[in-house]
């Protein structure tokens, strides 16, 4: 078994492996240290991921970059959310956007974006990576 490496195929035994397996889910651990999810920014992420999936399914053609729906939703709501409650929303609503396809394997139907941050702020979210179950 190996891998493609810097260019170069690398040979590893089952053991080098699960070590690479190991500090990569450590690696993944260390990113996932996101700040406190407090009811407001819950509340705020899970607006903001129901908004901006409605509008690409109720707009197809007219669709912006998450980026700058961001940039208006926050505009919008300027005198509501200070600088560190927005940067904990941007956060968690990016990491949700990046594990959506995970996300949709392992939380149970019917799948909304408050069923999909449950599995992702449970315990077992990291643990579940490696099982082998799921498709890649």
């Amino acid at each position: 078994m190996g891998f493609w490496g810097l260019g170069v195929f690398i040979h590893m035994n089952e053991e080098a492996i699960n070590i690479i397996m190991d500090a990569l889910i450590k690696r993944t651990r260390a990113k996932l240290n996101l700040p406190t999810l407090n009811a407001t920014r819950q509340a705020y992420v899970l607006q903001i991921l129901d908004q901006f999936e409605r509008e690409h399914l109720n707009n197809p053609g007219k669709n912006i970059p998450l980026d700058l729906y961001l940039r208006y939703f926050f505009l919008n709501e300027k005198s509501k959310v200070d600088s560190v409650d927005r940067e904990a929303i941007v956060d968690y609503v990016h990491h949700l956007l990046i594990w959506k396809g995970y996300l949709n394997a392992i939380c149970r139907k019917p799948m909304t974006w408050q069923t999909r941050l449950k599995a992702f702020l449970s315990p077992d979210f990291i643990e579940q990576q490696q099982n082998e179950g799921l498709p890649e």
